[in-house]
Parts: structure tokens; sequence; C-alpha cells
């Protein structure tokens, strides 16, 4: 038996091996984010070091 308790037992995975959101749209979408988190720490090293005037 393991420490997890009487009740909390492993239960099978729901995701099909077709699926189109795990296959497809996760990826995408961390891509995106990691393009995004790029541009905006370029935006502020142009910020910081005086490439892009800031008010």
């Amino acid at each position: 038996m393991s420490d997890r308790g009487p009740n909390l037992r492993r239960k099978p995975h729901k995701i099909t091996d077709d699926s189109t959101f795990y296959d497809r749209l996760i990826p995408i979408l961390f891509v995106v984010l990691i393009v995004i988190t790029v541009a905006l720490i370029a935006f502020a090293l142009g910020v910081v070091t005086g490439v892009i005037p800031w008010a």
C-alpha cells in the first residue's frame, strides 16, 4: 500500500492518443508564450539601455 491513502488510487489517463488539444494547441500556445516573453524582455532591455525612449 502506498502512502497516498486508501481513497486516493491512481486513475487511468483520460487523454486519448489522437487528442488535437494536447498534440497541437498546447505546443503552439507554449511557443506563442515564449515569443511574447522574449519580446517583453527585449523591450525592457531597450528601455533600460535607452534605445527605446520611455516618458
